[in-house]
């Protein structure tokens, strides 16, 4: 059907419906529509100006190349996105009992590869594939290793962190109790601290918002207010609380909250990233333009929003993610042009990040069923290489 683009929509119609050796009839019946408004199409009389029918068309005569078919010029889907037997090779590493320790190693090597799984997470266009590739292996190593439970701890954090993000609770959550276990056993308090704080985003997201604030709560009061890297982590924590008390539609104890946070981001004075926790005074504005779109303020989140310096902001996928945000405040307001924007530029930012985060999926959808012909070369071209068309 690509050799088709240059002919009008009407005349691309008419000869996939011939190919296909439908009638006018059955082809109207197919889509809801009369024979005569077929015809009327085919001829170019009448004008398809909506994009669910326009799809519709598409798939009821089976092209095999949908944008070619509608006249929109679109890049191919990203190839490095990452097959289902990555995800399905994580969980199996958790779901698989943990192996005994019975081997002493230099675990210099070790440290090394998984910071650097970390920075690909935090870095990489491509945080997904990179991390799902690397991290199964690294965990089952870690396994093995005797004295090694700081570093199954951060692996089995940055475990639970993809998985979060990818929808998978469960298996996150499940991840999540071993790095705040392998924690515990290293005797890190800082550590411990970091892990319940994905512990605590992880049961937000479950469901149950009052026991996530609680236990980041108390692993908060347990910091050292007068260290710095304390000082990111314990603000990190009070973020995530903060949350899951606005979630709780406890709005006055979320907004009390936040106020800590950002009291603790000014006496840092810079955005810092201890234990992997992103935190300081643009984290916090990042907070706080979520808390205020979650509380249905969403005028209040977009002013909030203009203020952010998304550059300051110490890791990729993050500042990607803030702009998903962004988009789901301007679909609150039915600006589709600026929503299209924010997700274009969280698409430049990190790519995978548009193709598996579950928000910025939603928003897409959204704009699919809009029909708003000034964007809709946008968004087919943004929905195919998310892989939603």
């Amino acid at each position: 059907m690509a050799s088709d683009i240059e002919l009008p929509l009407g005349r691309r119609i008419e000869l996939a419906r011939r190919r296909r050796g439908l009638s006018r009839e059955i082809l109207g019946d197919l889509i809801g529509r009369s024979s005569e408004w077929v015809r009327q199409v085919e001829r170019g009389d009448r004008p398809v100006d909506r994009l669910s029918l326009l799809l519709l068309l598409a798939k009821v005569l089976k092209v095999s190349d949908p944008p070619s078919f509608l006249g929109c010029a679109m890049p191919k889907a990203d190839p490095a996105a990452p097959p289902p037997g990555l995800v399905e090779s994580l969980r199996d590493t958790l779901y698989r009992p943990p192996a005994a320790p019975r081997r002493s190693v230099d675990q210099l090597e070790l440290r090394t590869r998984l910071d650097d799984i970390w920075t690909d997470w935090h870095e990489s266009p491509h945080p997904y594939s990179t991390t799902l590739q690397r991290l199964p292996a690294l965990i089952s190593a870690l396994s093995t290793v005797e004295g090694s439970d700081d570093l199954i701890a951060n692996a089995h954090r940055l475990a639970s962190a993809v998985l979060r993000r990818l929808g998978d609770l469960p298996a996150a959550l499940l991840a999540s109790e071993r790095a705040v276990a392998a924690a515990r056993r290293s005797g890190d308090p800082l550590a411990e601290a970091a892990c319940i704080d994905g512990f605590g985003n992880t049961l937000a997201r479950l469901g149950s918002p009052a026991q996530a604030r609680q236990v980041c709560l108390i692993a908060a009061s347990t910091l050292d207010a007068d260290d710095v890297a304390h000082l990111c982590v314990q603000g990190a924590l009070h973020l995530t609380a903060a949350e899951a008390a606005v979630a709780d539609d406890d709005h006055l104890v979320g907004e009390r909250l936040l106020d800590r946070a950002r009291a603790t981001a000014v006496r840092l004075g810079e955005d810092r990233n201890d234990y992997s926790c992103a935190f300081g005074p643009t984290g916090v504005q990042i907070h706080a333009v979520r808390i205020s779109l979650r509380q249905g303020r969403v005028r209040q989140a977009l002013r909030l929003a203009e203020t952010v310096d998304v550059q300051r902001v110490p890791a990729r996928e993050r500042r990607s993610r803030h702009y998903i945000t962004v988009a789901r405040a301007h679909a609150r307001q039915d600006n589709t042009a600026a929503m299209v924007l924010a997700l274009l530029k969280a698409e430049d930012m990190c790519p995978e990040e548009i193709r598996y985060n579950r928000e910025a999926r939603a928003v897409l959808r959204d704009l699919l069923q809009r029909d708003d012909a000034l964007i809709r070369t946008d968004v087919l071209a943004l929905a195919q290489r998310t892989g939603l068309t």
